[in-house]
């Protein structure tokens, strides 16, 4: 692959030329020559229904701020949030028992902290603690609301 300058006027160079010389001697940035097509099989790939879902999810506004008191849902999922320890997937369970119990207050930590794993409508992930825990969970917006 050829790369030319966005002034046209420095010859046609490789790749690892382009990383040696920098800019071109014309004073314009290398760019390939040319782009690959993205195959239709990438397109059906990202582009699918789920991922369709995921992207206009991330396009809503957040519902909630940080330092903000939320109500856990009695029917929230937070049993179902990916956890790397074992030991804070069997205490967010215990969580999640408890506020089906009963609804449970809550401080939101932080935005954003894990990629989404829910594609429906609330699927955002906040970190957040229970009031009288030590431990954050994750939570998806559609397990929590707001405190009156």
């Amino acid at each position: 692959m050829k790369y030319i300058s966005t002034r046209g006027q420095a010859p046609k160079i490789n790749f690892s030329d382009t990383l040696i010389t920098g800019l071109a001697s014309d004073g314009g940035l290398y760019l390939p020559e040319n782009y690959p097509q993205l195959s239709t099989e990438f397109s059906k790939m990202c582009m699918n229904k789920y991922a369709v879902k995921m992207l206009n999810e991330m396009k809503t506004p957040w519902k909630f701020a940080e330092g903000q008191l939320v109500v856990i849902r009695k029917s929230n999922r937070l049993d179902m949030a990916p956890y790397e320890d074992r030991n804070i997937t069997r205490s967010a369970y215990h969580v999640h028992r408890k506020a089906a119990r009963g609804e449970l207050l809550a401080m939101v930590v932080c935005k954003n902290p894990r990629p989404m794993y829910r594609s429906t409508a609330g699927g955002k992930v906040y970190s957040i603690m229970p009031v009288g825990s030590m431990d954050c969970y994750y939570a998806c917006e559609k397990d929590l609301k707001a405190k009156r």
